[in-house]
């Protein structure tokens, strides 16, 4: 009986994935017992079933910044809405990256080498739990009462770590008083529809899966201190000087940047802050992650997306970042252009660039960035608009970056080049992704897209993490218009807001919202590692009639673009999309004219092509 209605149940599935054609994507085991459970489609749609637990905490924490120490405390609410009773849980303690012994992929200083995450206590419905495996960044309880469907549970977890001074992965030290605090609490992993728990430990090279919750965070500092947080600060009246305050609701309603503290401020001799416990909170967010500092700079404005909600912008950064001077109003015009052209009104109610880090690369958290200062301008436009590019992506659309890092790293590189082209045309991630795509697409750096993240390393990785996807998404947007690809955007932001998708997800959500069974262009740009290349193959010259042949070498489908020139010195330009290799290796497109042509060229500077030598052909 179980067998006949898999066989159904599978020819069900089959029918409504042919849609507009017989073309189909490739499912894992884990995704077709999702779809068989109906908590996924193959619509794109969450199924009538999907589920997804909740965990939301109250957390207190010191910063002790001569002993680079944070101390913490934390009461975590825990919902298990999934149909299974949990056995065991598990948590994410990811300073345990630092831990002597533990498993990495980057280098780690070894000054940075420590015990990793001191657990002081752990409770679990005021029962105190003394056994449990530590397992590199991962902390497992095997429970002796499980998790029932629909059961709220109560954890307390006390704890403390060394804060890293000369890694600089993601978080730490900036300098002796200014620190950025980034995986720095016990976290409860994602248990999902398709893996279970998440048992994918920290290794550096990957990012993050996370569910949403609610969160509210104290933060002490010494005297003197200031912190700037995810969400919103709860009690700026009380921290703050009554100048600063000031200056700082100045900030919540004005459209110009307002520096709220300087080096006016630090060097009048008055009292920046007047109290030591900040206080954050953040609704609906998956993470929450602080910078702190006793001399940074702090500039604000403030701006009303499309749905009139105010957004409150800061950036706080020391003054020998003279590039920071212009963030703020860098974010402002980021989050703007995302509202107005994405479309789609940003998410959060507040947006913080802190540049908290001595590295070349920025990471992003839910309504702050850690972001490093740059020697160009066309960096600073860039990093900026690709971190709060981030807050839709993973941090709205709850992607799981840790296995699947192009799912938002593409997106965060593709969604703001038209800004970065309107802002600083000097540096464009896209043309250099071609580029390098070019290079090495023809190479083993070129793999399917669809692999775990977790298996990729090093220059293979950012190949497959930005370069390739996101250079596939630029031809689909090329191939399906831009306003339609605005379109599917937002209807898969839309849809997946708060929840996990995972590529097919995406995959078949574009399908629906485009009406077209993409499932031969998903295929080749995710599924598979072909290779770009087209060729000029043979142009046959009759009477006023030019047919241009051009041949698909590479199994990769890329936009046609060709450049007539002329014997007086006129261009023709022609375009097709990748759509016209659906079907077919190789198109004749005709030129009627009554001039002669001198020079065909095909390509361009956003299209990778690994030969170019058969791109040019001169008519003599």
């Amino acid at each position: 009986m179980f067998s006949k209605k898999i066989v159904c149940y599978s020819l069900m599935l089959l029918i409504s994935s042919i849609g507009i054609s017989q073309d189909y994507l490739p499912v894992s085991k884990n995704l077709s017992e999702a779809l068989q459970k109906k908590s996924r489609t193959t619509k794109g749609i969450p199924g009538i079933k999907y589920w997804q637990n909740s965990a939301s905490y109250d957390i207190t924490a010191e910063i002790v910044p001569k002993e680079r120490k944070l101390i913490g405390t934390e009461i975590i609410s825990y919902k298990n809405n999934s149909p299974d009773s949990l056995y065991q849980l598990v948590f994410h303690v990811f300073q345990n990256l630092y831990k002597k012994g533990s498993r990495r992929d980057l280098p780690v200083h070894p000054d940075d080498v420590h015990q990793g995450v001191l657990i002081k206590s752990l409770k679990i419905d005021n029962t105190s739990i003394t056994e449990y495996t530590i397992a590199d960044t991962q902390l497992i309880v095997q429970l002796t009462k499980p998790i029932l469907t629909s059961e709220l549970i109560t954890i307390e977890i006390a704890w403390s770590f060394t804060i890293p001074a000369k890694s600089d992965i993601r978080m730490g030290a900036k300098d002796e008083t200014s620190f950025f605090l980034g995986q720095w609490y016990p976290k409860i992993a994602v248990y999902d529809d398709i893996s279970g728990w998440d048992r994918n430990i920290h290794t550096g090279g990957q990012e993050f899966y996370y569910d949403l919750g609610n969160y509210k965070y104290n933060i002490k500092v010494p005297d003197g201190y200031m912190v700037w947080g995810s969400g919103l600060l709860q009690n700026a009246k009380k921290v703050l000087s009554k100048n600063i305050y000031d200056k700082y609701m100045q900030a919540q309603k004005s459209d110009s940047v307002i520096p709220i503290v300087s080096t006016d401020d630090y060097t009048s001799g008055k009292a920046i802050t007047q109290d030591n416990t900040w206080i954050f909170k953040a609704n609906n967010v998956s993470d929450v992650a602080f910078g702190v500092s006793n001399h940074f700079h702090w500039d604000a404005t403030s701006i009303k997306d499309i749905t009139s909600n105010t957004i409150f912008i800061e950036a706080v950064y020391p003054a020998e970042s003279q590039d920071f001077t212009e963030v703020a109003l860098l974010a402002k015009k980021s989050i703007h252009y995302f509202s107005t052209e994405l479309p789609y009104p940003f998410p959060f109610p507040a947006m913080t660039i802190f540049n908290g880090t001595n590295g070349a690369s920025g990471m992003e958290y839910p309504m702050i960035a850690n972001d490093p200062t740059a020697d160009n301008r066309g960096r600073t436009v860039d990093v900026t608009a690709h971190e709060i590019a981030h807050n839709y992506f993973p941090f709205y659309v709850l992607t799981n970056e840790t296995e699947y890092a192009w799912m938002d790293e593409a997106f965060a590189a593709m969604i703001p080049y038209q800004y970065q082209l309107n802002n600083e045309p000097t540096l464009n991630r896209l043309t250099r992704y071609a580029k390098n795509m070019s290079a090495y697409a023809n190479t083993e750096r070129n793999i399917a897209s669809i692999t775990k993240s977790t298996m990729l390393k090093d220059r293979i990785s950012y190949f497959n993490f930005y370069m390739k996807p996101a250079v596939g998404l630029y031809v689909l947007q090329d191939m399906l218009g831009k306003k339609l690809f605005k379109e599917c955007i937002a209807a898969y932001i839309n849809t997946w807001k708060g929840k996990h998708p995972t590529p097919q997800d995406f995959f078949y959500n574009v399908n629906e919202t485009s009406h077209q069974n993409l499932n031969w262009f998903w295929k080749k740009w995710f599924f598979e590692n072909g290779y770009p290349d087209l060729s000029i193959h043979h142009v046959k010259v009759k009477s006023n009639m030019y047919e241009i042949t051009i041949k698909k070498i590479g199994d990769l489908p890329i936009p046609i673009d060709l450049t007539v020139i002329f014997k007086d010195q006129t261009v023709q330009n022609i375009h097709r999309s990748a759509a016209v290799w659906q079907k077919k290796d190789s198109i004749i497109i005709p030129i009627k004219t009554t001039k002669k042509i001198e020079k065909i060229s095909l390509g361009n500077a956003y299209i990778p092509d690994t030969n170019p030598k058969n791109n040019i052909t001169i008519i003599e």
